[in-house]
C-alpha cells in the first residue's frame, strides 16, 4: 500500500459502491472537497501574511525613509511584488501548499471497480464507483 494505491480495506464506506452516475458524482465530490478546503486555507493564510507584511512595511516608513512601491516605477520608486508577498515568504508557502495538495490527492481518490467472471469476461452489470484512501499518504500529509 503506497501513495494512491487501492486496497479492499481502504474503501470509504460512506458512499456505497454503485454504478449510478449519482454515486460517481458523490465520490468525485468527496475526493476533491479536500483540495477545495486546502485552497481556501491557502487564500486565508496568504491574506493574513499579506496584511502582516503590509503593516510591517507601513511601520518601517516611520523609522526609515523609503521610496514608495508603485506598479510602473520611475526614478527612485520601487516596483511592487510579483505576488502579494516577497519571494522569500511566498515561495516556501507555495511549495508547502503544493506538496500538501499532492499528498492530499494521493490520500483520497475515486475508485472505479470492475468485476470479472472466472473465465476473464467483464461483468458489465456490476460496475461500481466509490472513494478510497491511502493511510501512508494521509500520515505523510500531516
Amino acid at each position: 500500500m503506497g501513495f494512491g494505491a487501492v486496497h479492499p480495506k481502504s474503501l470509504v464506506g460512506l458512499i456505497a459502491p454503485s454504478a449510478s452516475p449519482k454515486t460517481l458524482y458523490l465520490s468525485v465530490s468527496f475526493s476533491n472537497i479536500w483540495q477545495f478546503i486546502i485552497s481556501l486555507l491557502y487564500l486565508a493564510y496568504n491574506a493574513v501574511l499579506t496584511a502582516m507584511l503590509v503593516a510591517n512595511e507601513w511601520d518601517s516608513f516611520g523609522k526609515i525613509q523609503k521610496n514608495l512601491r508603485v506598479t510602473a516605477p520611475k526614478g527612485h520608486q520601487r516596483s511592487t511584488y510579483f505576488v502579494s508577498v516577497p519571494l522569500k515568504y511566498g515561495l516556501p508557502i507555495l511549495f508547502a501548499f503544493g506538496a500538501l495538495h499532492y499528498t492530499t490527492s494521493q490520500s483520497v481518490f475515486v475508485v472505479y471497480l470492475i468485476r470479472f467472471f472466472s473465465n476473464g469476461e467483464e461483468d458489465v452489470e456490476h460496475r461500481s464507483a466509490t472513494s478510497g484512501y491511502s493511510c501512508i499518504a494521509i500520515i505523510t500529509c500531516e
